[in-house]
């Protein structure tokens, strides 16, 4: 008999519309166009059995708590039309993101603090499936040279049994091919008012989403979010641009980023209300550099960052 094989992976998401923790049954429609999968099978905390006894060694073990986690990166790219769905929809809800469609223009996710929605994640490894249900998370969206823009999820959900089931044929379809990250593909950039020239922006909703155990219940919780990031940029002249100032005067501003121009096949991501950190130096190919740790701050509320298809 020989081994299974690592690289035959598959993954298919859908949003549970029932109860919490129910099998929302994925189909071939809900594959997910992913790469570099990493899966924590079975999570849990092991409970040994202190018993006395009349001799050496060990007793009785448990595990306890059992879950399972997953993180994988997605390509950013379209819907093919504007206004259409994203096939990652699916997978931005169930970590604590809002659709709104507006029809015939584009597709906004932002962040809610309330009815969050959870999913379910068909995994296989070669022809061995398993079943995460009651799924949530949290995603990040990177874009950095010489790549392709990407966002980057990390998901909990309920334990199930691995069980031996052919893969299905997965329908990607509706999954738009991307475009590299280089200035023919950039739209809108601005960043406090200014079009720096930048290296990588990193944008994420850096949610608080445990694993919650009862005598009674299991499940995972959205309990906090602390949306933030890093952008990666040349230095400027301090007459035309002053991180540091902004920093220690705790100055407040805007950011925008749209990668793509051809509609159906724009990703925009969006803040009101950046707040630059303490900001660090650097070099890329002999060129002065300068790091900006962003913090995300909320404006109206459940808006201080969005991301958006057009």
């Amino acid at each position: 008999m020989g081994g299974k094989l690592d690289r035959l992976k598959l993954v298919l998401c859908a949003v549970n519309g029932g109860a919490y923790g129910t099998d929302a049954a994925p189909g071939s429609a809900d594959a997910v166009k992913g790469f570099e999968f990493n899966v924590t099978p079975l999570q849990s905390t092991r409970v040994d059995d202190d018993q006395v006894q009349p001799w050496l060694g060990a007793g009785d073990s448990y595990l306890v708590g059992k879950h399972a986690e997953i993180t994988f990166k997605v390509r950013a790219s379209g819907a093919g039309a504007a206004g259409d769905v994203p096939p990652v929809g699916s997978l931005l809800r169930i970590c604590g993101l809002s659709e709104t469609v507006s029809a015939g223009v584009s597709v906004d996710y932002e962040p809610v603090s309330s009815g969050f929605e959870d999913g379910t994640l068909y995994f296989w490894r070669d022809n061995k499936r398993r079943v995460l249900t009651g799924v949530r998370g949290t995603v990040t969206f990177m874009a950095e040279r010489s790549s392709v823009p990407y966002f980057e999820f990390a998901l909990r959900g309920l334990y199930n049994k691995p069980t031996n089931v052919a893969f299905p044929t997965p329908d990607f379809s509706a999954w738009v091919k991307p475009v590299v990250a280089e200035p023919v593909n950039v739209g809108t950039w601005s960043f406090f008012g200014t079009q720096p020239i930048f290296n990588s922006l990193r944008l994420s909703f850096a949610n608080d989403y445990p694993f919650v155990s009862r005598v009674n219940q299991e499940r995972v919780d959205i309990t906090g979010r602390a949306a933030e990031g890093e952008l990666v940029m040349e230095e400027e002249d301090l007459a035309t641009f002053d991180l540091e100032d902004l920093a220690t005067s705790h100055t407040n501003g805007t950011l925008a980023f749209e990668h793509g121009k051809t509609a159906g096949n724009i990703v925009g991501v969006s803040a009101p209300k950046v707040q630059v950190m303490a900001p660090s130096e650097g070099e890329s190919e002999g060129t002065a550099m300068q790091t900006a740790p962003l913090s995300l701050k909320p404006d109206a509320g459940n808006d201080e960052l969005k991301i958006t298809f057009k």
